[in-house]
C-alpha cells in the first residue's frame, strides 16, 4: 500500500503507549484571521469540525509534514480529500489539531486529531514534496431574527430523527461508531450562533451514506438551514429505501448494503450548495 489511510483507535490496536502527550487548547494557525497563507495540506479524506480523525502516517512526505506539525506551537494542519478529476485536492476541507501522537522507530506516526475549523482553498502550492494552500476560513451566515423560529423548529425535527436513527443502529455498530468518534454530541445552547452550527450534525457526516462529493458540499456551505434540510432529506430517503428493501422492491443491487448509497440514491439526494 502506498497511500496514507485512516485507521480506528490505532494506539489501542497496536497496544502502544503514546510517546508524545500533547496539550489541547492550542491557538490556531491564525484562527482569529479570515485567511491563512501556505498551510500544509494532508490529502487523504474529508474531516469535520469537532469530529475525531485518527491517522496512520507512513508516506515520506506526510511523515515530514507530521514532524513539522508536532514541532509547531499550534499542532495544526489542513485535511482535504483527493479531487476526483485529479486536481490534487478538493475546494473545501477542515483544519485538524493533533491531540496525541505516537512516533514509531521507523519514522511512521499515529496521530489522534480532531477537526477545529472549515476552510475554502483560495490557491494551491507545494513545499518540500507535500501540498500547501492559501485558505479562507468558513463560518455560517448569521441567521436573521425573523427566520430563527423556523430554523429552531427544523433543528428540533431533524435532531429527533437523528437521535432515533442512531438508537436504531445495532448495538455492535453503535459501539464501534462511539469508539471511533465518540457519542453523539448534546445540543449546544447557543447552536444558532456557532460558526459551524450544532456539533451533532458534523458527528453524523462520517456515518451517513454520503458520497465524498456531498460531504465536501456540506463543508463548503455557510447555510445551516441547507445542511439541516439535506440531512432531513437523507433520513427520509433512507427510510423509504429500507421499507422498499423489506418489500424487495429497491432498484439497487440486492448485494448492496441497505445503508450504502447507490447511484439513484445520490442523484435523488443532490442539493444546491451555492450560498449566493
Amino acid at each position: 500500500m502506498d497511500k496514507d489511510m485512516i485507521i480506528p483507535d490505532t494506539v489501542d490496536i497496536l497496544g502502544m503507549e503514546p510517546r508524545y502527550h500533547l496539550r489541547s487548547g492550542y491557538a490556531g494557525l491564525q484562527m482569529n484571521s479570515d485567511t491563512e497563507d501556505k498551510i500544509p495540506v494532508f490529502v487523504c479524506t474529508n474531516a469535520f469540525p469537532g469530529v475525531a480523525c485518527p491517522l496512520y502516517v507512513y508516506e515520506p512526505r506526510y511523515r515530514l509534514l507530521a514532524r513539522r506539525c508536532l514541532q509547531s506551537p499550534t499542532k495544526r494542519f489542513a485535511m482535504a480529500s483527493k479531487e476526483s478529476n485529479c486536481d490534487k485536492f478538493v475546494l473545501c476541507g477542515t483544519i485538524l489539531e493533533v491531540k496525541d501522537a505516537v512516533s514509531l522507530e521507523d519514522g511512521r506516526f499515529i496521530l489522534t486529531t480532531v477537526g477545529v475549523r472549515r476552510f475554502k482553498v483560495i490557491s494551491k502550492g507545494e513545499h518540500d514534496g507535500y501540498d500547501t494552500a492559501k485558505v479562507q476560513y468558513i463560518k455560517d451566515s448569521v441567521v436573521p431574527a425573523e427566520k430563527l423560529p423556523e430554523l429552531i423548529a427544523l433543528h428540533e425535527k431533524v435532531h429527533n430523527k437523528a437521535s432515533k436513527w442512531t438508537r436504531s443502529l445495532k448495538p455492535k455498530v453503535l459501539a464501534e461508531v462511539e469508539r471511533l468518534i465518540g457519542q453523539m454530541p448534546k445540543v449546544e445552547k447557543n447552536w444558532p450562533s456557532l460558526p459551524d452550527g450544532p456539533s451533532w450534525t458534523w458527528w453524523l457526516m462520517p456515518i451517513l451514506p454520503l458520497s465524498s462529493q456531498l460531504q465536501v458540499g456540506f463543508l463548503c456551505t455557510t447555510s445551516l438551514e441547507k445542511r439541516l434540510r439535506a440531512i432531513d432529506k437523507m433520513f427520509e430517503h433512507m427510510n423509504v429505501r429500507m421499507k422498499a428493501l423489506e418489500r424487495n422492491t429497491v432498484a439497487c443491487s440486492q448485494d448492496e448494503d441497505p445503508l450504502e448509497s447507490c447511484g439513484d440514491t445520490e442523484r435523488s439526494f443532490e442539493m444546491p450548495f451555492n450560498d449566493n
